[in-house]
């Protein structure tokens, strides 16, 4: 996976996405997580960062990576 790009991981509260956020942010090779990220754009981190949330903003497809929190562990059940 490219790096020079964050993604955003959502999903409903208690579905896994905090239990199983090092395994996401591996297969995507990102090197730090914000865990319950608010989907405030300000603290969006743009390199590098898993950003882990209930609710995705409207914003978030903009030029975002985004995947569901399915679409993960997909990923991280195929790695």
């Amino acid at each position: 996976m490219n790096t020079e790009k964050s993604y955003i991981v959502y999903g409903p509260p208690s579905c896994g996405k905090t239990r199983n956020a090092k395994a996401i942010a591996k297969v995507l090779g990102l090197r730090q997580v914000i865990d319950g990220w608010d989907g405030d754009e300000s603290s969006y981190r743009f390199f590098n960062t898993l950003h882990i949330t209930n609710t995705l903003p409207a914003w978030a497809g903009e030029n975002r990576r985004v995947l569901t929190f399915d679409a993960a562990m997909t990923l991280v059940n195929t790695h």
